[in-house]
């Protein structure tokens, strides 16, 4: 029997949210959720839009039973998240592929190299915008984010910066390095797994309990480097960007 349980209270349905459910939604964006046979689906009110997760195991018509139950409410959805496999069964041309990855043990301390520091203040903040601007355009998280904690930057021997993460703190208190970046010149040469890295550990460092990043399921390279580092938790998904023709869908 196919159960669509609707929940109101984010304290009762708590229990029901999974992982990346857990680390994106903040208490006071959670809207409603619905508790599925295997899974759960959250609406998040951010403010300017609403945003869908559905987790777990979701069929194509408790999906669609979600969806109805929005649209009677008179939301408009902005954005959606899907697992992976039911994304595939909906063929929707407009979805994206992504993967959550986790780390829940420390990194092993390491020294941080003489060409690369955490900073902790926005001096640096600058040069990161035109760094980030070149390198990786599409970065999630640009300087004066509020919820940056720390950037890890590495540099040349000329001073300029050749590599980039930030770790990050999510209202719902997750841990997650976002906007790694290496200058097109500098690639291949280990900064990535670097940055990287350390970001992780300084996450630790200062008392997480897990870290995470997302990475596009096409960045093949990426996807071995955060395995390699002990990214082992994965979680796969669709990510679609809503419309009247993905809605009818």
């Amino acid at each position: 029997m196919v159960i669509v349980e609707l929940i109101t209270e984010r304290i009762q349905f708590a229990p029901h949210v999974g992982t990346y459910a857990r680390a994106a939604v903040p208490v006071e964006a959670f809207d409603r959720g619905w508790k599925l046979d295997a899974g759960s689906a959250v609406l998040l009110n951010t403010g300017e839009a609403f945003e869908l997760i559905v987790e777990g195991v979701c069929t194509p018509l408790e999906y669609a039973r979600v969806l109805a139950s929005i649209a009677e409410s008179g939301v408009s959805l902005h954005a959606v998240t899907l697992p992976f496999e039911l994304g595939q069964q909906l063929n929707n041309p407009d979805a994206r592929d992504w993967y959550w990855m986790v780390r829940e043990h420390p990194f092993p301390v390491a020294k941080v190299p003489s060409h690369t520091s955490i900073v902790t203040s926005n001096e640096a903040d600058s040069e990161i915008s035109r760094f980030l601007q070149l390198s990786a355009p599409d970065s999630a998280v640009m300087p004066g984010n509020p919820e940056i904690k720390f950037w890890v930057v590495s540099r040349d021997h000329n001073g300029d910066l050749q590599a980039t993460a930030v770790g990050t703190q999510w209202s719902s208190g997750a841990r997650v390095i976002n906007s790694v970046a290496v200058a097109p010149a500098a690639r291949r040469q280990g900064l990535g797994k670097l940055v990287t890295a350390l970001a992780g550990q300084q996450h630790f460092a200062e008392g997480a309990q897990s870290v995470a990043l997302g990475v596009r399921g096409s960045n093949i390279n990426a996807l071995a480097l955060y395995r390699g580092l002990g990214f082992d938790k994965e979680l796969h998904f669709s990510s679609v960007r809503m419309s009247p023709r993905s809605l009818s869908d």
